[in-house]
């Protein structure tokens, strides 16, 4: 049996557009039509946690909560694509629930059946995510959250990875012995993150570009990896 720490976004589902289509959608539904979804994306490129990951979420958080300090970062983007304030706090103030619209989110089509084959195998699952506070509601209406363990989100904890404290949030669902993989499609925050805690990486959805011996296109080829040391 082997504990395998599964990446969510990018890895097991994805969002229609991510947060830069969220953001657009926002701007043509309230009739701001004069920016393409290529100009909004540069915006969504800085700023945001995970890109801000060497920091705990409590040193630049200045006592708000997630979704505060999430929109008052998107009201400053919208201040820099032009918008005035009253434009930028009332659009801003839409993208919570534009982002979590679960019509939305959408699974791989390998995802299933990677985690059928997993829970088979008696494998113990986790989802360790860089990601919002909703996780486990978007996880559950996807209706996957039967097979994992733990589903564990940066928003909650406080740090995004690469950084070791949010490793140590997942490494402390795992059973003393067991052999631990990260499957991820960031080779920063999961391949990268997960080595420098002696955790095996294996590499997903991207391509090569590093020549990473324990990478695959999709979920089908990860058991090539898992159990081999």
């Amino acid at each position: 049996m082997a504990t395998l720490i599964w990446d969510f976004d990018e890895t097991l589902a994805y969002r229609d557009g991510k947060w830069t289509r969220s953001m657009y959608e926002i701007l043509v539904r309230n009739g701001y039509e004069h920016l393409s979804e290529d100009e909004v994306r540069p915006y969504f490129k800085s700023g945001l946690p995970w890109h801000r990951s060497n920091e705990a979420h409590m040193d630049y958080f200045v006592d708000e909560d997630w979704w505060t300090h999430i929109t008052e970062v998107i009201r400053l983007k919208l201040t820099q694509l032009g918008f005035d304030e009253h434009q930028s706090r009332r659009l801003s103030g839409q993208f919570r629930a534009e982002y979590l619209d679960l019509s939305k989110w959408h699974l791989y089509e390998d995802t299933l059946e990677a985690l059928e084959f997993s829970v088979s195998e008696g494998h113990v699952n986790i989802i360790l995510s860089n990601h919002v506070p909703e996780l486990k509601d978007i996880v559950r209406n996807l209706g996957i959250d039967k097979y994992f363990q733990a589903i564990i989100t940066s928003a909650d904890v406080g740090y995004d990875k690469p950084h070791p404290a949010i490793y140590e949030e997942a490494l402390g669902h795992v059973e003393k012995g067991s052999r631990v993989y990260m499957i991820g499609d960031s080779y920063k925050a999961d391949v990268l993150g997960a080595m420098a805690m002696g955790i095996d990486a294996i590499w997903v959805r991207q391509e090569n570009l590093t020549d990473f011996v324990r990478h695959c296109e999709g979920l089908n080829g990860i058991w090539q990896f898992v159990d081999k040391r």
